[in-house]
Parts: structure tokens; sequence; C-alpha cells
């Protein structure tokens, strides 16, 4: 018997540090990371991945800069997520900080 995938759309803001290209039977895809701030100013890492050409461009394009991401957080086995981008933007610092501060708890 398998488990069943559940999934959380969830939106992530801060900047872009790393986009890592990747390939499988399926396709390229890029792996990434990106640094949000908690409420309490400290900071903290995403990593997660993508699949779309479209939003790959883009991610690529926009290493270093401030950014909007949303998508799934799936869980698969015991204790393991992933985080997969669906939606993507360039945003302003103040945008995501103010984001930040509503929507991840300390």
């Amino acid at each position: 018997m398998s488990e069943a995938k559940k999934a959380t759309f969830v939106e992530r803001f801060g900047t872009l540090i790393d986009v890592t290209d990747r390939e499988s039977a399926k396709g390229p895809y890029i792996t990434f990371k990106m640094q949000g701030t908690k409420k309490d100013g400290s900071p903290f890492d995403v990593y997660g991945s993508c699949f779309n050409a479209d939003i790959i461009a883009q991610m690529k394009a926009a290493v270093g800069k401030a950014i909007w991401t949303k998508g799934p957080i799936e869980s698969f086995g015991e204790g393991k997520t992933s985080y997969k981008v669906v939606y993507f933007k360039l945003s302003t610092p103040k945008v995501a900080e103010e984001a930040a501060n509503e929507s991840v708890p300390a």
C-alpha cells in the first residue's frame, strides 16, 4: 500500500541565492535555495524545485534578487517534504519583508 501525498500551497518571499540545473528522465528541471526572514528578523533557508521551463528561465535570471514563489509542499515518506514552485515573480525587499512578517510564524 502506498502513502497518499498531501499537498499544501504556500507562498515564500525572499532572496534567491542559488539555482542549479538538473536532468531527469522526464526532462530538465532546477533546484534552488532562497533565503527568507522570520518575524523576529532571523533568516531561514527554503530549498525547492521547479519543472516549468518558462519559470526556470525567469529564476535563473533572478539570482540575487528578491522574489515571490507559490507552490505545493508535498509530504512523502516519514518526515520528508518537497517544495515545488508553480508561480513565480520578482518582488521588492519591502514587500517580501512585510509578507514574511504576516505569514511565517516565529
